[in-house]
């Protein structure tokens, strides 16, 4: 008898992790696109509230939103993870600024929700230790 081959081990292991991955990676997309077209819908029918109203012109401002979102989900929707991590790499070298200016915007809205789910948890653990 051989003994198995450790990397070949090693890459058949990371093979099946890649495939777990990249399937759950295309559902939480599919699944996202869902949710955001149907904020889309949502913004569509605000929309149209508001333009039967006074505000026509910010009605304008949510219709165009809806229909971004529209285009987003549908978007999530039908592309797999290949197709996204392409598009990433081609917006990268194409906008190099664009990127990190994303990025950064990114942390900062995750850093204030830690912070503030932070805090939430502090308040809440003095409330319950306090006598």
């Amino acid at each position: 008898m051989q003994t198995p081959d450790v990397r070949e081990a090693a890459k058949g292991a990371a093979d099946i992790s890649k495939s777990f991955l990249t399937r759950q990676v295309d559902a939480g997309t599919k699944q996202l696109g869902v949710r955001v077209e149907s904020m889309a819908n949502d913004l569509r029918s605000a929309g149209q509230q508001l333009r039967t109203g006074s505000a026509s012109p910010v009605a304008d401002y949510v219709e165009r939103g809806a229909a971004l979102a529209e285009r987003v989900g549908r978007y999530l929707e039908e592309s797999d993870s290949s197709r996204l991590v392409s598009d990433l790499e081609t917006f990268a070298r194409e906008r190099p600024l664009a990127l990190a200016a994303s990025a950064a915007a990114l942390g900062f809205a995750v850093s204030r929700l830690i912070k503030t789910s932070s805090s939430r948890r502090y308040r809440y653990l003095d409330a319950e230790w306090a006598p």
